[in-house]
C-alpha cells in the first residue's frame, strides 16, 4: 500500500523523494544488522553455509582479520566438511555489477582482479602460484586455449599478465584483462582459484578487488 510519502515522491517532490530514500537507507541498515545476527546464530549452531556468510560479512567490512579468524577455525568446527567446502566465494567477486552467473561483461575499475582472503598467506600463495599461470590460457567464452589459433581464424582475448601481491591474511592476483571481465571467463578463472586452494586444504574467501588492502600488500617475487 503506497503511503503519503511514497506518493508525493512519485508525483516528483523531490524533497519527499529525499526523506523516501531515508527511510529505505534506514530500513536497509535495518534489515542488514537482522542477517548479520542470524547468521552468526546459525553458524554458531552448525551451519557452514551461515559461517561463509559471516566471513562474507567480515570482508565486506574489511575486518579481515576477524574473517580470517573464522577462516582458520572451519576445520575444527566442521570437521565432515570437505576441503573445497572450506572455500567460499564472495557474491561481488567479478566486480558489484557483473553476477557469477551472468554472461555479460564488466569494465569497472577492478576487472580482471581476485582476492584471496584466508589465515596463512604464505601457503595460500604457494597453492595458488602455479595456477596463476594457466589463468593467462582462460578465454573471454571462459574455455581455455591451449594452442595458437591459425592464421586466418580472429583468437579470442586472454589476459595478457598476472601479478601477485600477498600479505599474511591475503593473496591478491591481478590480471591484465585489458580492463574488462566477462562472466564465463571469470567463472572459469574461479573454479580453477577454488580447486587449487581445496588441494591444498587451504581455507579461503575468494572476492574481487580490495582497494584498501593494496598498502598493506607486497609484490610477490621470484624468491617468495
Amino acid at each position: 500500500m503506497t503511503d503519503e510519502l511514497e506518493a508525493a515522491a512519485a508525483a516528483g517532490d523531490g524533497e519527499a523523494m529525499v526523506a523516501l530514500a531515508a527511510r529505505l537507507e534506514a530500513r536497509a541498515r535495518a534489515l542488514d544488522a537482522e542477517a548479520r545476527e542470524w547468521l552468526q546464530r546459525a553458524a554458531k549452531v552448525g551451519s557452514l553455509d551461515a559461517w561463509h556468510g559471516w566471513v562474507r560479512f567480515a570482508v565486506a567490512d574489511g575486518d579481515y582479520g576477524l574473517a580470517s579468524s573464522l577462516l582458520l577455525q572451519l576445520e575444527l568446527r566442521f570437521p565432515d566438511a570437505t576441503p573445497r567446502q572450506w572455500v567460499g566465494v564472495g557474491p561481488y567477486v567479478l566486480g558489484r555489477d557483473l553476477s557469477l552467473d551472468s554472461d555479460g561483461a564488466s569494465d569497472l575499475p577492478g576487472a580482471g582482479v581476485f582476492t584471496v582472503i584466508t589465515p596463512d598467506g604464505a601457503r595460500a600463495l604457494k597453492a595458488l602460484r602455479p595456477v596463476a599461470e594457466e589463468l593467462l590460457s582462460v578465454d573471454e567464452r571462459g574455455g581455455i586455449q591451449e594452442h595458437v589459433p591459425p592464421n586466418d581464424v580472429e583468437p579470442l582475448f586472454t589476459p595478457s599478465y598476472v601479478e601477485l601481491q600477498r600479505n599474511n591474511q591475503a593473496v591478491q592476483i591481478i590480471l591484465d584483462t585489458g580492463g574488462e571481465m566477462t562472466g564465463p571467463m571469470g567463472r572459469t578463472m574461479i573454479a580453477m582459484l577454488v580447486d587449487a586452494l581445496a588441494a591444498a586444504r587451504v581455507s579461503a574467501h575468494i572476492t574481487g578487488d580490495c582497494p584498501d588492502l593494496r598498502p598493506s600488500l607486497f609484490i610477490v617475487s621470484d624468491g617468495d
